[in-house]
């Protein structure tokens, strides 16, 4: 899913904020691991145990019900789709 966090950008996603690196890119994996280490900011879900996809689930949770983040739209291929209707190893 892809959302305009503009309204955030000052605080969280503009130059030298917590998660300026997130922008423009898939950060699934890093949010699923609360990681914000570049190594993270990856659209690879592959590994992922229950609660970590749950943590994921929580993360596109608060930005759909964000009263200032407003969805612009989805990605062809969403691995977040695929990895939330697998089941874990």
């Amino acid at each position: 899913r892809v959302y305009d966090v503009s309204a955030g950008a000052a605080r969280f996603y503009g130059p030298g904020g917590p998660y300026h690196h997130f922008v423009g890119t898939d950060a699934s994996r890093a949010f699923a691991l609360n990681c914000k280490t570049d190594a993270c900011v990856t659209d690879d879900l592959g590994g992922l145990s229950r609660g970590e996809l749950r943590e994921l689930d929580r993360w596109l949770e608060m930005y759909a019900t964000h009263d200032k983040y407003t969805y612009v739209g989805r990605l062809v291929e969403d691995p977040v789709d695929l990895a939330l209707e697998r089941e874990p190893p």
